[in-house]
């Protein structure tokens, strides 16, 4: 069964498009949002290596919106 309703064309197009997008954020030194948490992200794991584990601990996150989270940003909410 198939996996994605777009063809072989319509796929290649559709990563061009992202290729480029890529590309000029890169150029103008700009971030996205998956940039951001994959940023935040880094930044959390690398402290746990290089201090032993987070300096700060949250009891409780809250979160609105929750509809429009992505899966990083509920990755990201583990880390915390």
């Amino acid at each position: 069964k198939a996996r994605c309703r777009l063809d072989s064309d319509t796929r290649r197009l559709a990563y061009e498009v992202y290729l480029t997008y890529e590309e000029y954020l890169h150029d103008r030194g700009l971030w996205d949002d998956m940039d951001q948490i994959v940023h935040i992200v880094g930044l959390i794991q690398l402290q746990k290596l290089e201090v032993g584990g987070p300096t700060v601990w949250y009891d409780r996150v809250y979160v609105d919106e929750v509809q429009d989270i992505t899966q990083a940003e509920i990755g990201l909410f583990f880390l915390l």
